[in-house]
């Protein structure tokens, strides 16, 4: 029995995970499949196979979804993404490793995961981060070089292949008006990004959420126009004997963007149809949910704005 991984590593969940099963011989035969974990060798799922010579088996409907994904609040640094590797085992042969990441778009490595512009803005206080996609034992140096003539440099070997560089402003030179981080892989230049260093606002607020390449991605909206209290009441009853059985309070939020490219406005545009969205604040960050379901833009390719109606939070108490 010959078996052969079909799709390549970090192919998304979506698209389906395909491995080969060719028998050595022409006579048909009964086969057991069991799908495995290829880190624990715990059997996830078990498929028996038919009167079968060769057959193709999808093994994403029993891989577990990455429900963990979420910010980074590490300083800045290099660390292994989140990856589950499986396999098929027929008997005692084993296929190769078939390894998969938090990624939602087909990439072939070396690759950079994201949906935002190289040139980002970014302050004191916050962090960004980046999806990074090689190979297994890539060695991987970060430069970042400020303005001000500070310099930081770190190496990191990736044993998997997924990798996140997450880049904390607070660690560069508190003087600092830009940045650049360049980012080399075995000694080759592989990605860069620039990054301005923005003052504060008093109306801020800082939304990640993971992109539909599956990356996470940070933006601040640097106005908060609207901010409203809302509650449901249901009550029971009528006249003297009518009385509140249950309430619901939820706090809602208008966002609006800055005036930018339109090419930031469709990754910004994304976050309406996002899995996750969270606030970020100096303490970390809190799960939220976008109320709005359709942003317009402009065709014509000039920067515009966009608004967010966002649930901070809900209350529901039931009265006894």
């Amino acid at each position: 029995m010959r078996l052969r991984k079909i799709s390549p590593d970090f192919t998304p969940l979506h698209q389906g995970l395909f491995f080969g099963i060719e028998s050595e011989t022409e006579e048909p035969t009964d086969i057991v499949v069991e799908i495995i974990d290829a880190t624990t060798d715990e059997v996830i799922a078990m498929q028996q196979l038919r009167s079968v010579v060769s057959a193709e088996i999808n093994v994403a409907p029993y891989i577990e979804r990455f429900a963990e994904y979420a910010p980074s609040h590490t300083s800045t640094m290099f660390k292994d993404a989140p990856t589950r590797a499986c396999a098929i085992r027929v008997e005692d042969r084993v296929s190769e490793t078939l390894l998969i990441s938090t990624n939602k778009s087909l990439c072939t490595a070396p690759a950079v995961v994201t949906t935002m512009a190289e040139h980002r803005h970014i302050a004191f206080g916050e962090r960004d981060e980046l999806l990074l996609l090689v190979e297994a034992g890539d060695r991987l140096v970060a430069s970042i070089d400020t303005n001000s003539g500070d310099n930081m440099v770190m190496d990191y070997t990736t044993a998997t292949g997924a990798v996140v560089l997450t880049i904390a402003a607070d660690d560069c030179d508190s003087e600092a008006h830009y940045f650049d981080v360049k980012i080399l892989r075995n000694n080759t230049p592989f990605a860069s990004l620039c990054y301005t260093v923005r003052a504060h606002h008093k109306r801020e607020c800082r939304l990640a959420w993971i992109s539909e390449a599956g990356s996470i991605e940070r933006y601040t909206f640097p106005i908060v126009a609207k901010r409203k209290l809302k509650s449901n009441k249901l009550h029971i009853g009528a006249g003297d004997n009518r009385r509140m059985v249950r309430s619901t309070l939820e706090s809602n939020i208008t966002l609006i963007s800055r005036y930018e490219p339109s090419t930031t406005v469709e990754a910004l545009a994304q976050i309406i149809a996002s899995p996750k969205v969270w606030i970020e604040q100096s303490e970390g960050s809190r799960e939220v949910m976008v109320l709005t379901s359709t942003i317009e833009s402009d065709l014509f390719g000039e920067p515009t704005c966009i608004a967010l109606d966002i649930s901070e939070w809900s209350r529901e108490e039931a009265e006894l």
